[in-house]
Formats: C-alpha cells, sequence, structure tokens
C-alpha cells in the first residue's frame, strides 16, 4: 500500500487506519483517477459469473415442484379442525335471508356460567 499513499490522501481522507481503505480505492474511486503504481498493485475486480440459463427440462420439473406443493398446503389447509367443521353457505337469498332472522348461537344450556353458579353454591353450603 506504500505506492497508494498519495491516492489515499487524496481520494480516501480519514479512512486511512480503517477496513474501508480497500473499499475506497477498489470500488469508490475510479481506476483511471489512481497513479499508475497504485493502480497495478490493487486486486482486480472478479469477474461476474454468467447467470444460469435453466433449460425447458427444469423449468417443468421446478413448475411441477411448485404444483405439488401449493396442492399438500391447500389439502393441509383443508384438514385442518378449524376447517373441517365449516359448513359451506349456500348462495339462495332465502337462505340467506334466513341466516340473517336467525338468533346468535348463546351456547349450551350448561355453559360455563351455570357451570361457576353451581360450584359456588356449593362451596356456600359448606
Amino acid at each position: 500500500m506504500d505506492g497508494c499513499k498519495g491516492d489515499i490522501e487524496k481520494f480516501c481522507q480519514g479512512l486511512e487506519y480503517t477496513g474501508e481503505v480497500m473499499g475506497c480505492l477498489t470500488e469508490w474511486t475510479k481506476l483511471e483517477d489512481l497513479t499508475v503504481g497504485c493502480a497495478a498493485t490493487l486486486p482486480s475486480k472478479p469477474l461476474e459469473k454468467p447467470k444460469r440459463v435453466k433449460t425447458e427440462e427444469e423449468l417443468e420439473k421446478a413448475k411441477r415442484r411448485r404444483r405439488v406443493r401449493d396442492k399438500a398446503a391447500k389439502m393441509a389447509k383443508d384438514q385442518h379442525p378449524q376447517n373441517k367443521n365449516k359448513k359451506k353457505q349456500s348462495k339462495n337469498p332465502y337462505e340467506k335471508e334466513k341466516r340473517k332472522d336467525a338468533k346468535p348461537n348463546r351456547g349450551p344450556p350448561d355453559g360455563p356460567d351455570k357451570k361457576k353458579r353451581k360450584r359456588r353454591k356449593k362451596k356456600e353450603e359448606l
């Protein structure tokens, strides 16, 4: 880095003693702006690898895997306990009106409140 002292002072002020000096010289500063001696000592940038082009067969396999995965997820969702007891609502307008007029579900007659009252009575009797 002795050959780059002048370039470091010129382009990377304040970074002399940090780990960002190499980044400053190789990435933030243009190679044309550096001196010949400094440019020769710096490592060259690695060439980018060309992106791999998938074949028709690989694309078909990927589509199939996606379909199988989506189908399995849908089946798992359908088999979930919450979804098992759901009734499918009909599209009949008469039945929709019927549902609107129906009273909300109040729960079983021996609900938790009634059980609590029974326990309290037993405790009071003792």
